[in-house]
């Protein structure tokens, strides 16, 4: 079932690189590569965390709502491979006449570093954020404990006086 999902979007995708420039008559076999390894990185993600259902989809993919981490973790490798694809092509109409600038080549190279980013993006943003944001929940739960504590026996501690004495009867 993922295979073909993912085989079905490559098709998809080939032609949004089209749509975006690609060469459609000369070398669509390498269009095609392009698209099934973008597919690979940024929309399998998705395929295998999230329901197959539009809705899902499109709460993980283009909503700003609170995300569970499956979904936070499909929108980021999404978002940050598909932008480093479309940045890294800014390459191709150089005139630099090298090797690396021929199509597909910067194209599949930004989505392979996309995706080196969206890795590094998923584990600081589900993984280190949440641990670092619960450590110091508990430490300053830990801190009004404790300010709590010496409060109390601030309290006491102190001698009771006559005028004190007086207030409480």
């Amino acid at each position: 079932m993922t295979l073909l999902s993912t085989l079905a979007l490559s098709v998809v995708v080939a032609l949004v690189f089209v749509l975006f420039g690609a060469p459609v008559l000369t070398q669509h076999s390498e269009t095609f590569m392009a698209a099934v390894n973008f597919s690979l990185l940024a929309i399998t993600p998705a395929i295998l965390t999230l329901k197959p259902t539009f809705s899902a989809w499109r709460r993980a993919l283009l909503s700003a709502e609170q995300k569970s981490i499956p979904e936070k973790w499909a929108a980021g490798f999404f978002w940050c491979t598909a932008v480093t694809t479309w940045a890294s092509a800014y390459f191709i109409p150089m005139d630099w006449d090298r090797p690396w600038q021929r199509w597909p080549l910067p194209v599949v190279g930004g989505a392979f570093l996309g995706n080196l980013i969206s890795l590094l993006f998923v584990l600081i943003r589900c993984f280190i954020v949440p641990v670092a944001r619960a450590d110091y929940e508990e430490s300053e739960n830990e801190k009004r404990r404790m300010v709590r504590e010496l409060e109390n026996e601030e309290r006491q501690s102190r001698p009771v006086t006559r005028s004190m004495a007086k207030k409480d009867l």
